[in-house]
């Protein structure tokens, strides 16, 4: 019923954690699908030692291409009605499958999602974990979670269970950092119902001194580059469709992000030169959008004193 899909590049200190977080799993009828994206570790012959002891792990060799083409490779693959992620160095609680198709079936819901936890250990041990009340929105009203807090756990493939068939004609973008913000809102409003749980069953690794929370400063651009594409991407698609609100609201995320990045290339990174190429694309989008933004009072008042002078990323923090 379930195709749980592990995109796999060099994460072999992880690895055998994840993989035994899913056998371990309370609902069995699933399949594991494997992709291993050209490793240069040891982390194909890990992928093998699992495939011999359970019939239910699938092995796919692949060159190196990125972790959008392994994610499609899986997904053209998987011969299960559902989809499941998990990232190689996370792990999931016991009852993750089980309580995400429960939900999905008394509900009638194309997508269900729970909670994470982000974890620094090696092994962090799940609390118990006490069933809850699931929160039903149509597709549409579930687009809403994609802005404000709620933001990483809608827009990450993993923590979700979704319905193999939403996936029909979407592909994962080749060469993206965040190719999952080009996907999920999709996925979303193609969804009938969708229904969540305040469960903790998914554990989000990071090292302390992960790339995550310490980027050089490539890196960060890289990711707010690719940010600011998926932006644009959804600013047109909203439009598209005619969902007012949530165009709105796509406006006023993409000036967030260009205000984050002129924050962080002014306070934290020094750059002069790349700070003012940013912020005269967040003058120019400012200018263009500010009267139909729906941002929150304290962020237009933010946005307006940046867009009067630089000085004000001193006195205003992100």
């Amino acid at each position: 019923m379930i195709s749980v899909i592990f995109p796999i590049y060099n994460v072999e200190q992880q690895l055998r954690r994840g993989i035994d977080s899913i056998l371990q799993q309370t609902y069995k009828n699933f399949e594991l699908i494997l992709v291993n994206d050209g490793s240069t570790d040891s982390s194909l012959s890990i992928c093998r030692e699992y495939e011999k002891i359970d019939s239910r792990v699938k092995v796919i060799d692949q060159a190196n291409q990125g972790v959008s083409v392994a994610r499609n490779t899986g997904i053209d693959n998987a011969c299960g009605e559902w989809i499941a992620f998990v990232d190689p160095d996370d792990y999931v609680h016991p009852s993750y499958l089980e309580r995400l198709y429960e939900v999905v079936i008394q509900t009638g819901s194309d997508i269900s999602v729970c909670n994470y936890r982000i974890v620094h250990e090696e092994r962090d041990a799940f609390n118990q974990i006490e069933k809850t009340v699931p929160q039903i929105y149509s597709g549409y009203e579930s687009l809403n979670n994609f802005f404000g807090s709620q933001y990483t756990r809608n827009v990450c493939p993993w923590g979700k269970l979704v319905k193999k068939e939403l996936h029909k004609g979407l592909k994962y973008p080749i060469g993206r950092v965040q190719e999952d913000a080009h996907i999920t809102y999709r996925l979303f409003e193609r969804a009938n119902k969708v229904a969540y749980i305040d469960e903790f069953l998914y554990h989000y690794y990071q090292r302390k001194n992960s790339i995550m929370n310490h980027p050089a400063k490539e890196k960060f651009l890289a990711r707010r580059d690719d940010a600011i594409h998926a932006q644009q991407e959804m600013i047109n698609f909203f439009y598209n469709v005619s969902y007012e609100l949530y165009y709105k609201k796509s406006l006023s995320l993409l000036t967030y992000t260009y205000a984050n990045a002129c924050y962080q290339l002014y306070q934290i990174y020094g750059d002069k030169d790349t700070f003012n190429i940013y912020y005269n694309r967040f003058k120019l989008h400012y200018k263009k959008y500010k009267n139909i933004m729906v941002a929150a009072y304290k962020e237009r008042v933010k946005y307006a004193c940046y867009n009067i002078s630089p000085i004000f990323f001193k006195l205003f923090k992100y």
